[in-house]
């Protein structure tokens, strides 16, 4: 990680900033952070380096989120100190309100943490996670928005029109993939999937939501051009030719082996 010197000099403007997931308005959650850049702060697309908040924006779609600039400072140092500020005031580092697991501290801000540090962070993270009473605000909270059906069909339907646009969805793998989404946190999630589904009263919530979800108008509108978009596509086109053909030829053998299984029943 470069030094704040050398942002400094690489970048035009240093700025701190707060991103609020907006939805449900109820339950609002922040990230505080800085950032330097050569455009102007507010057309910097630049969310944050937290986990937690790329998770949450790759679940719900940048959609949801608002991002605020609440300074900008001549160097980088300069905006530091103030992110520093705020996360002590706040202490963000325990508030559930934030993203923030850590307050921003001088070490981080001038070279970055060194691996011994980064094991440490990784390991804190995980025991306050583990703790029962966070554990259980979590799942409180993850639960009462997937009850919402103006959360369900919003977030489904946003996920769907995301993920038709390519440059979307490799911003988003991309994002996963720095978050650290390793093969053993993926096996994690879809246990946890597993889970969920072997709940009647989840598949019932879930099924209902998705068949509302494909009823609707723009729903069908979104499908029908999906559909066309991948037939214009040659190599589509190629790949649906050889799985229709294999698919053909599977019927036929099936056909003929009823129709000789007729035959030797006959003959007995």
């Amino acid at each position: 990680m470069p030094t704040a010197t050398k942002l400094s000099k690489r970048y035009k403007y240093h700025y701190v900033y707060q991103v609020t997931n907006l939805f449900p308005e109820s339950e609002e959650q922040f990230y505080i952070g800085s950032h330097s850049c050569n455009c102007k702060p507010e057309e910097d697309s630049y969310w944050g380096s937290s986990v937690y908040l790329t998770r949450a924006i790759a679940s719900q779609g940048s959609i949801d989120f608002a991002k605020e600039i609440l300074s900008v400072w001549k160097t980088r140092e300069e905006a530091n100190v103030e992110e520093q500020r705020i996360h002590e005031e706040l202490d963000v580092a325990n508030n559930l309100k934030y993203y923030n697991r850590r307050n921003a501290s001088e070490n981080f801000h001038n070279g970055g943490w060194s691996e011994k540090t980064k094991a440490k962070v990784a390991e804190f993270n995980k025991n306050y996670n583990a703790q029962p009473e966070i554990h259980k605000q979590l799942t409180e909270r993850t639960t009462a928005l997937w009850q919402d059906p103006e959360y369900r069909e919003k977030t489904m339907m946003g996920h769907r029109e995301r993920w038709d646009d390519p440059s979307w969805r490799e911003k988003t793998l991309k994002a996963m993939r720095e978050a650290n989404f390793t093969p053993e946190l993926k096996e994690k999630m879809s246990e946890m999937m597993k889970n969920n589904w072997q709940d009647p009263e989840f598949r019932k919530t879930r099924s209902e939501a998705a068949r509302k979800s494909a009823s609707t108008p723009e729903e069908k509108q979104r499908r029908s051009e999906a559909a066309k978009r991948q037939w214009a596509d040659p190599a589509y086109r190629a790949m649906m030719a050889v799985k229709l053909k294999g698919i053909k030829k599977t019927k036929k053998i099936i056909e003929k082996t009823a129709d000789q299984v007729g035959d030797f029943d006959n003959l007995v």
